[in-house]
Parts: structure tokens; sequence; C-alpha cells
């Protein structure tokens, strides 16, 4: 089959573009024919053009109720680049381009299959349209197909089948002092580490906050951010730090965006995903049981069933800081 991937920001630091990443190298391995349609020069593309056939960049604007004939040009634009190339299906990640592909569905004939990597939250009605005229969709769990199913997803179109964690690639480390060497982390210290996307859904001022607190009696502890900033969470990071003492601002550390997060996971004593928003699967908490290093995390959605209730003191309750920091 001809797969057009759809995939606006092919950039690591976010667990939806991993997923995108790892389904259309699976699928090229497969014997698919792979093209990548994007509009960010984002930090994937080397890996991408490793396997796809073709990389083509365009304009692709979210969908704006508001600006209707600027949604309907993308919905063109993914058309005709989709007819040109005879594609088959269009497979994506990015939830905000559901009404684009229902569209596409119904002026060219071509259907979609999302990874449904978010439950589904308080819908708008212009999405709860397009979800009856959606494509195939596949959720990472119950929670989160079943969110899609009220919201008006076809349940015959709506499939469930569980992410997966390379357990070659995320596994315990052998040497964490060196680990620690090569990543520039003190040898002597405690190391608590974020993966993700660095926002307010992600909970990042909750958990900042929180440091703060358990920086002031544990002057040992180091807290690592990994993953990109989102540029309107930009202001709120930086008004945190700075109302951070000097001496505990210097043990927040911001690393650059990686293709190997497994190597901070086994490098950390602690990982910490202060999730305030759903999660549907929460990917981050099992790549870090798989590397054997503890997690703190927001009971939301799944979280608590990957914990495990024998671990439920390890559960804070989404935005508490106090909670977090205990």
């Amino acid at each position: 089959m001809n797969l057009l991937v759809l995939e606006p920001d092919p950039s690591f630091g976010g667990g939806s573009e991993a997923v995108s990443l790892s389904l259309a190298r699976e699928l090229a391995g497969r014997g698919h024919r792979i093209v990548l349609l994007h509009e960010a020069p984002g930090s994937m593309l080397a890996q991408y053009r490793g396997f796809a056939s073709e990389v083509v960049q365009a304009s692709l604007p979210g969908f704006a109720l508001r600006s209707p004939l600027r949604t309907l040009a993308c919905v063109l634009r993914i058309g005709r680049i989709a007819r040109a190339r005879r594609i088959d299906a269009i497979v994506s990640s990015h939830l905000g381009f559901i009404r684009h592909a229902a569209m596409i569905q119904a002026l060219f004939r071509i259907p979609s299959c999302f990874h449904l990597g978010l439950s589904l939250v308080d819908p708008p009605r212009s999405l709860r349209l397009a979800l009856g005229h959606a494509g195939a969709g596949v959720a990472p769990s119950a929670h989160s197909l079943d969110s899609w199913k009220a919201g008006g997803w076809k349940p015959g179109a709506l499939h469930l089948v569980r992410n997966w964690v390379d357990v070659a690639r995320f596994a315990p480390t052998c040497d964490r002092a060196q680990l620690r060497q090569d990543l520039d982390m003190a040898t002597d210290a405690k190391h608590v580490v974020f993966v993700g996307r660095l926002c307010a859904q992600k909970g990042v001022d909750v958990l900042l906050s929180a440091f703060a607190q358990l920086a002031a009696a544990r002057p040992d502890v180091h807290l690592h951010l990994v993953g990109p900033l989102a540029p309107d969470f930009a202001p709120v990071q930086e008004a945190l730090l700075a109302a951070m003492p000097g001496p505990v601002r210097a043990r927040v550390h911001a690393a650059p965006v990686t293709a190997h997060p497994e190597r901070f996971y086994a490098a950390a004593d602690l990982v910490c995903a202060p999730t305030v928003g759903d999660e549907a699967f929460g990917l981050t908490v099992l790549e870090a049981m798989a590397c054997a290093v503890p997690v703190v995390a927001s009971a939301v959605g799944i979280v608590p069933q990957l914990v495990g209730e024998h671990d439920a003191d390890l559960l804070a309750a989404p935005g508490d800081i106090q909670g977090l920091a205990e």
C-alpha cells in the first residue's frame, strides 16, 4: 500500500510523534511505501528519510472554524498531494487533523487511520460531527477507546491496540556512573528526570514548584527536564525558575531534545510524570519502569493501573504540589 504519514512537526520530545515514527518505520519494513507530509523541519526528518520513499513539506494549518477557507485550502492541498502519489490511506497521530481527514475522505475517497494517543474530553461540536465520518481509530487503552466511542466515533471503526515498549532499548544500565558522566550529571547526587513536552498540560509548572519545596531540604537532588519547551509555556517556566533561590535554580537542568530518552531514564534515581491532563496510556511511566527506575506520577487516566495498587503511595492528585513533593 501507498501510505501518507501526516505529521506536521516530526520532532523528538512528544509521545505521539514517537509513535508515528515507530509505526511508519514498521510499516515500511513490511513493504508499504511511506510518504511523509510535514510542515516544520523537525528533528525526526533524518530518521524518516532513512526509510520513507518521499518526504514532502507543505503548509498545514490546523482546523479553524473562523477561517473556513484556510481550512478548506489545507484539506484540498493534502488531498491533491495524496492523489498525485496514488495514496491508499492517510496515517497520523496528530488529532488536530481528524476533521481534515474526514473532509478528505468525503472529497477524495482516501480513508484515514489515527492513533488516538489522547483521550477525548469535551469535544467541540465540529469534532463530534467529523467523528461520525472518520476512518479508523486505534486506541492504546480501553480508557481512551471508550472516550472516543462516547464522543461519536463509529464503534466498528475503533480498535484497541496497546502501546509497546522496546525492552531491548529501554533497559537498566550496567554502569550508571559512566552514563551519568556521559550526560554531564553529578555521579554522587540524586537525579529526578522528566521526559516529555514542557507544557502546562504535562504538569511541568507543578513539578517545578514541588522541586523548589523538595530542594530546600535536599541539597543533593537535581531536576532534569528532557524535552521541547512549548512556546506558550516558556514565560511560565522562566518565572518559576526566577522565583527560586540561586542554589536551587542551579540544580534545574534543561536537556536538549534527544532521540535517546532511555539514557536519561537509566541514569535517573526517579522519574516524575506529573501530568494534569488525561493520560490515555502513560508511555513515559512504562518506559521508566522498563529501565528499572521508580516513577512518581499524577493519578490521572490509566496511570494508576500501570503503577499498581501496591505502589499507590507513589501517586499524587493532579496539580497537588505538596503531594508531589512528598
